[in-house]
This record gives structure tokens, sequence and C-alpha cells, in this order.
């Protein structure tokens, strides 16, 4: 269970590997928490190596969700597998979060807004 960051312009990449639990989900929170204060707006979150997702690691993506878009910002996922991509499905997620293929697609968005 690991949470890797990186920044670019206002720009925060994240990459999550293991299993995004209630632990990982306090550490995710304060990172996210820290980056939209300091002015990180688009948060990029490299799924690759996530392979799961509980309810807790949700709330905290839906928690910050009004506050992005209110500053132009939003989540981007990508890398998603469909064990992952599943239970966003059934909670209908992913009609209020971005979730793409690859990076590239993610530099596209980016491109567009």
């Amino acid at each position: 269970m690991k949470i890797t960051e990186s920044y670019q312009g206002d720009i925060l990449e994240l990459k999550i590997d293991g299993e995004l639990d209630v632990n990982l989900a306090v550490e995710l929170d304060d990172v996210i928490k820290n980056a939209i204060a300091n002015g990180y707006h688009k948060v990029c979150i490299d799924c690759v190596d996530l392979e799961y997702i509980s309810s807790a690691g949700l709330g905290v993506f839906v928690s910050y969700m009004d506050e992005l878009t209110s500053k132009e910002g939003k989540f981007i996922f990508y890398n998603m597998n469909n064990k992952v991509y599943n239970v966003f499905q059934i909670l209908g997620l992913q009609n209020l979060m971005t979730i793409v293929e690859n990076k590239e697609k993610v530099q596209q968005i980016l491109d567009e807004s």
C-alpha cells in the first residue's frame, strides 16, 4: 500500500499501489487536501497497480469533487483494472468522475481544459 505523488503546474499526479483501504484513505485525504490548498486543482490518478478500493477510499475522492469542480479542476483516473472499475460503475461514479484508458487520454483532456 503506497501513494506516490508528483506535481507539475496545477496538476497533482498520484500513483496508488496495492489496496486503497481505510488506512491508506487517511493518507490520501491529507495528500489531496494539502494539494488543493496549494493550488493543485487537477488530480490525475494512475490506477495501474491499484488492486482494491474501499468505500473509505472512494469517499475521499467524492468528498473533494465539488471543491475541485468549483476551482475548474477534476479527478482523472486512468489505467484502471476491471475489478476497480466495476466498483465505480456499481456506484454510478463513472458518470461523475473522468475515467480514461491511459496517460495519453489524460493528456488530451488536460490539453482541452
